[in-house]
């Protein structure tokens, strides 16, 4: 073959520094092999192909089999056991499988060393010894008759289980491969689900999904399908394969009929439940909790009973229930712990974070956060451990700590990309995205977002895909692009009342209210905030009244309803301070309030108000959306209280803090409608000719 020799060459190297072979043998193979279509070379490359269980070459075969004549008959008849083994085999196994004593098989494996056939491997493998090249051992494979080869199979399966008893887990997918070459499904089968349970202990899931549909192919028994089909529904829910998962739980839902058994009901109920939660399918979900209950009432089981309360509790909390969830978690939580259930443990820890974070109620968070975390570490389980730190990560957030969210992220991050969590994955980009457009990284928040956006499309999740148009509009928001913003909240309303989600209904109102305020449409901003205001007390939702009778204060403000305004915003601040949060989350409603005194004509109370708005600044600038505005009002209340030198100070500062945000924007575009939002015009306008200090 033209052109072949330097390849040859290089692989001849190439195969005998790995197989410490007869070079001359191997380089006698390889142009054979090149002529009979085994190498591909195309353009320089080259590519072996795959002989193990392919057809060899007849021109191969006739010198493998040369070379394997030129040994005595006991050194070929323990290299044809060894080939049954495979590629890889110990000596000890295919004694116990030929029969050999000692002296005998340590002879005849002398024999084929001498003539390179096979080779010691290095320390610490699971097997001691190899073929010097698959290609030996495929050809003494294939010229055993079938009927030796399936009962050599069987034996060597029989003969492993003997010499590795103490470890049948590693060895599962040895004994699943051999038993079921050997004539044996059903026990292949039964092997072929260890293998995939232990290759899910370090989230092999490909390999896992392959043992598995291997398993699903021999056996016929109910309850093994059930095994099987178990596992390989946890792996395509964790991926976000729909399909293939609805697929399986058709055949659970059937395995189930047939087995006749509750708890199989139970636990084919808890995973449909999972699956139209994270579909967003809510009345579907409410009609499986109910079956759910019944079943588990006539199991008497106590764990089941906690598995239906925790579930029901989950449902109760994405619709918005929160005293009813918070009725049923702790039950869950004593109920698991008198059974010593830490899975159960750390689950019911981790949603009660959750309601307390949505509640506002914060101090209880990290208690719970630092318990199931010291919980889900001591079970040594991925998942559970991404489900604590992504709590965590979510409770900083709402703290306003965006470094230690970003640290908890990265964290949660690194759990999913282990155990191929794209859900996790997916919720985790978004949180990023989020702390990203706090820090006014806006190229980093939109990776983020859209990152999270390609994975919830992908997974089918509607809350996510609503959560993400939620957060991008808040980032439009920020940029002064309203009417995008306006859109996106419009779009995540709607999904939220697809999905019965109150609390997404009360969010994307309130966010409706600020596009309004943006806008000067104080009619519109008045109607949304007391819409929000309303969902977030039947909520009780403590942080969201506030947020909500800010929006209410603001707007009514402009509208000239100043009493109403300054009630409003000061009952915001009351409800913000006694939930102990950072001074910083009150930064929005001081500004609206000074604002508000300063329509009232009551300098005094506003300057009071912009000396609590300075002590932030110095303190926290860095968590400050806008500080500009902070600086900016406090200009206007020195103006107000005729110190036109001290207010042009503030104005100055105020456009210095703009040049830098606008330095930090990207692209022109985004830059000029940031400039668009009201007191950044203001600032730009009163810094240009100075007429208000005149």
């Amino acid at each position: 073959m033209a052109g072949a020799g330097n390849v040859v060459d290089a692989l001849s190297t190439l195969l005998y520094a790995r197989s410490e072979g007869n070079p001359l043998f191997i380089h006698e193979l390889l142009y054979d092999w090149i002529e009979t279509g085994q190498i591909e070379i195309s353009g320089g490359q080259w590519q072996i192909k795959d002989l193990t269980h392919g057809q060899i070459p007849t021109r191969v075969s006739d010198i493998i089999r040369q070379r394997l004549e030129r040994v005595n008959e006991d050194a070929l008849a323990l290299a044809e056991i060894a080939a049954v083994i495979g590629p890889n085999f110990d000596l000890d196994l295919v004694r116990e499988t030929g029969g050999w004593d000692e002296g005998a098989a340590l002879a005849a494996l002398d024999e084929l060393l001498d003539h390179y056939l096979v080779r010691e491997r290095s320390k610490g493998r699971r097997f001691d010894f190899a073929f010097t090249h698959q290609l030996t051992q495929a050809t003494l494979y294939a010229n055993i008759p079938a009927d030796v080869r399936r009962r050599r199979h069987r034996r060597i399966g029989q003969v492993l289980a003997d010499l590795h008893g103490d470890r049948l887990d590693e060895m599962a997918g040895y004994l699943a491969h051999h038993f079921e070459q050997g004539g044996l499904p059903e026990e292949a089968a039964h092997h072929y689900h260890q293998a995939a349970q232990r290759a899910l202990t370090i989230f092999a899931d490909d390999e896992a999904l392959e043992f598995l549909t291997q398993g699903l192919a021999l056996t016929t028994r109910p309850r093994l399908r059930w095994d099987l089909l178990l596992l390989r529904e946890s792996i395509y829910h964790r991926r976000g394969q729909r399909e293939q998962q609805q697929t399986d739980l058709a055949e659970l839902a059937q395995l189930a009929g047939i087995l006749n058994d509750n708890e199989c009901y139970c636990e084919l109920l808890m995973r449909r439940i999972g699956l139209q939660h994270a579909l967003g399918q809510r009345d579907e979900e409410a009609t499986l909790i109910e079956q759910l209950k019944g079943y588990a009432a006539c199991l008497d089981n106590p764990n089941w009973q906690a598995n239906t309360l925790r579930v029901e509790a989950i449902y109760l909390l994405s619709t918005g229930e929160y005293d009813r969830a918070g009725e049923l978690l702790p039950q869950a939580l004593n109920t698991y712990r008198s059974l010593n259930n830490r899975k159960g443990e750390v689950k019911c820890c981790c949603t009660l974070a959750q309601l307390a974070t949505e509640r506002g109620h914060l101090n209880e968070v990290m208690p719970l956060v630092q318990q199931a975390r010291n919980l889900a570490e001591t079970e040594a389980n991925y998942l559970l451990l991404f489900r604590v730190i992504y709590v965590a990560a979510h409770a900083a957030f709402v703290q306003k700590n965006y470094n230690t969210c970003e640290e908890l992220c990265q964290q949660a991050l690194d759990l999913c990309q282990q155990t191929g969590y794209l859900e996790g994955e997916a919720d985790t980009q978004k949180l990023l995205g989020s702390v990203a457009n706090r820090l006014f990284d806006i190229p980093q928040s939109f990776k983020y977002y859209n990152r999270a956006k390609t994975l919830y499309a992908r997974l089918d999740k509607l809350q996510g895909q609503a959560a993400v148009l939620m957060n991008m509009g808040i980032l439009s928001v920020s940029l002064g692009r309203y009417e995008e913003g306006g859109h996106a909240f419009a779009q995540a309303h709607q999904l939220f009342e697809q999905l019965q989600d109150v609390r997404g209904q009360m969010l994307s109102t309130l966010n409706l209210s600020a596009v309004a305020l943006y806008q000067e449409d104080y009619p519109a901003a008045k109607s949304a905030a007391q819409a929000s205001l309303n969902l977030a007390r039947q909520l009780q939702t403590v942080h969201i009244e506030a947020n909500a009778l800010g929006n209410l204060g603001e707007a009514e403000r402009e509208l000239g309803e100043i009493d109403q305004a300054i009630t409003h915003l000061q009952t915001a601040l009351a409800l913000r301070r006694s939930m102990e949060t950072r001074p910083v989350d009150t930064v929005n409603d001081l500004c609206q309030l000074a604002l508000a005194y300063l329509r009232q004509n009551n300098p005094a109370a506003a300057q009071q108000t912009c000396a609590e708005l300075l002590d932030i600044l110095q303190a926290d600038e860095p968590s400050l959306l806008y500080p500009q505005q902070v600086l900016w009002v406090s200009a206007q209340t020195y103006y107000a209280l005729g110190n036109p030198a001290q207010a042009n100070e503030f104005l100055q500062a105020a456009y210095a803090r703009l040049q830098t945000k606008l330095a930090a924007i990207p692209d022109d575009e985004t830059r000029q409608t940031y400039i668009q939002l009201r007191f950044n015009q203001e600032i730009l306008a009163a810094y240009k000719d100075g007429s208000w200090l005149d």
